[in-house]
């Protein structure tokens, strides 16, 4: 399984800019799947989790980085994580996505509102385990077409499925919508998804019904496992 990636926000929540800046949450999770988060929602501190689970990533352009995630985002997410739109409307659904920019470049083409895409998003592997992006530097191709860490060991890119998404609006670029490692650049969102997958990952951010309590929590749940702060 993946190494879960634990953060604790630093910021006065009870403050109206950080909860419209950052987001309602306390701490934050990379790297779960569904059983753990709902072993994460049973805690009676626990008073709410906003998921985004990781669809996978496509090949960037020069200036969009390496990299560009895809993630759908559940309900509570898209009313607990800021985002604010510069075009368009929210996504209903997991083949509907807002883009950080108008003329994206996706597929070989500029992308807009309106526009239909076909999208081949793959995951990461290392040791036949999928991984995700916090564990990972920034890989190379290798000559059979893959992608590695270096020219023996390290994370292998694989597609995984071919996606056809709506484009059904813009959102204003923000420091969440680029990976803290700087592997990758933008982010793609799409709705909420019908089910989450049982075998992807999550980013899972917890409000705390007492933010005193995300301490004790991340404690709790630490026990035992490697991390990294954020």
């Amino acid at each position: 399984t993946a190494v879960a990636v634990f953060g604790v926000s630093i910021l006065k929540y009870l403050e109206t800019k950080a909860v419209k800046n950052e987001g309602s949450w306390h701490v934050a999770v990379e790297g779960l799947q569904e059983s753990e988060i709902a072993q994460l929602g049973q805690d009676e501190r626990v008073k709410s989790i906003s998921l985004q689970e990781e669809v996978g990533y496509i090949k960037g352009s020069e200036n969009d980085g390496d990299y560009i995630r895809i993630v759908n985002r559940d309900g509570n997410a898209w009313k607990n994580l800021p985002l604010q739109l510069e075009k368009g409307r929210i996504p209903e659904n997991d083949r509907e996505i807002l883009i950080p920019y108008e003329g994206m470049e996706l597929d070989g083409q500029e992308i807009g509102v309106g526009d239909k895409v076909t999208l081949e998003p793959g995951l990461f592997f290392e040791d036949g385990r999928h991984i995700v992006a916090a564990q990972m530097s920034i890989p190379s191709n290798d000559e059979e077409g893959e992608t590695r860490g270096d020219e023996s060991e390290g994370p292998i890119f694989r597609q995984t499925e071919t996606i056809t998404y709506d484009v059904v609006g813009v959102y204003r670029d923000m420091a969440q919508s680029r990976g803290a490692s700087g592997f990758y650049g933008y982010v793609l969102i799409a709705g909420p998804p019908e089910k989450v997958n049982e075998q992807s990952y999550c980013d899972a951010y917890i409000e705390m019904k007492k933010p005193k309590d995300a301490d004790g929590f991340i404690s709790d749940y630490l026990e035992g496992k490697e991390y990294e702060s954020y």
